[in-house]
């Protein structure tokens, strides 16, 4: 059964996402408004951490209704494939007609195959040195970090089904640590372990971890109501303030933690992130990700010197843009295409 309020809350953090891209993150380099925004929108980036605590709450439920590794492996490529295609293709497209003067590497064919293969440019620039490949939008960035989520908690599971929090929380928070000491080691007049550094580099995942297994505590308090999972939470939301030590992320732990205590205690607090409204956008949240930074971006830039000292308003008119387009994507492509893969993949023929 699907859990509407999830779906609101996919679709939060991609509107926060989308406020952070079109509203901070470019601006001043790509287009400037009357209103400095900058400042404002600066902690929409963590929308996408929004999206890793959802992630680990359902990619755990779907992993103990999947039978093998190899089932697993498929229904991920079911999911991810469809949307990344329809939406590199048509960010390249446009990029490609129009050749504006950023972001050239969203116009090159090679980043379009590479961006398909889920991989990230810092594995190929390990195992293929003398190939330069790129993303087509830079904000396919945290699929690779989903992707060693999924080989990580997957590969556990699969061995020791009945430890697998266990075993799960234990590696997480070894990785994190070893991440963090490593990074900070300079700040204690020591070098960087190189080797560990490599490795870090490309399995960008620890620096996000503990995210994931909110989301894991999550899914068991939702299911149980044990207050150690709750206190689990806690701790780590605490952690997170530590390791950031900063206002912004403080303060949005202290809103993830009203989230996460209202989804499970409190519904009715958070009950509208529900309706059929926000259900509708929250299946496209995934192509609506993929397609919304450099098309939304190219779409304010364009546009920016008709509007004049009103062309704020061009942040909001992306928004609309980029879900109308995300949801067309999904309804005309993705959706259909997942449905063929399952009955190519997963069929009970097969």
């Amino acid at each position: 059964m699907r859990i509407k309020i999830l779906d609101g809350l996919r679709v939060l953090a991609i509107f926060i996402v989308m406020l952070y891209h079109y509203y901070s993150r470019f601006y001043g380099e790509l287009y400037e408004y009357t209103i400095n925004t900058k400042f404002f929108f600066k902690f929409g980036y963590l929308g996408v951490e929004l999206f890793f605590i959802i992630s680990g709450f359902v990619i755990f439920l779907t992993l103990r209704k999947t039978k093998s590794l190899k089932d697993f492996i498929k229904k991920r490529y079911i999911r991810l494939a469809p949307g990344m295609l329809a939406s590199s293709i048509l960010t390249f497209f446009f990029f490609y007609l129009l050749n504006p003067p950023f972001r050239s590497e969203a116009g090159e064919l090679k980043n379009l195959l590479f961006s398909n293969t889920f991989l990230s440019p810092s594995f190929s620039a390990l195992v293929l040195k003398d190939f330069n490949f790129n993303y087509t939008d830079g904000a396919y960035w945290s699929i690779w970090v989903e992707i060693c989520f999924y080989i990580f908690v997957s590969v556990l599971y699969y061995l020791n089904r009945t430890h697998i929090i266990r075993n799960f929380s234990l590696f997480n928070i070894l990785g994190t640590l070893l991440y963090f000491l490593n990074l900070n080691l300079p700040s204690l007049g020591l070098q960087r372990i190189a080797l560990l550094s490599v490795f870090f580099d490309v399995f960008n995942f620890f620096r996000y971890a503990l995210w994931f297994l909110i989301g894991i505590y999550l899914l068991r308090l939702y299911e149980s109501r044990e207050r150690k999972f709750l206190v689990g939470i806690t701790a780590i939301l605490l952690i997170l303030c530590l390791i950031s030590n900063s206002v912004t992320v403080t303060l949005f732990n202290i809103l993830v933690w009203f989230i996460i205590y209202s989804f499970v205690y409190r519904p009715h607090f958070i009950e509208f992130l529900g309706n059929s409204f926000f259900s509708r956008l929250g299946v496209a949240t995934y192509s609506v990700y993929l397609i919304h930074q450099n098309l939304g971006v190219l779409f304010i830039s364009k546009l920016s010197p008709y509007f004049g000292p009103y062309n704020f308003v061009l942040g909001i008119f992306a928004i609309i843009f980029s879900f109308g387009i995300g949801v067309l994507l999904y309804e005309v492509f993705e959706k259909k295409a997942a449905k063929k893969l399952y009955n190519l993949l997963l069929s009970s023929k097969n």
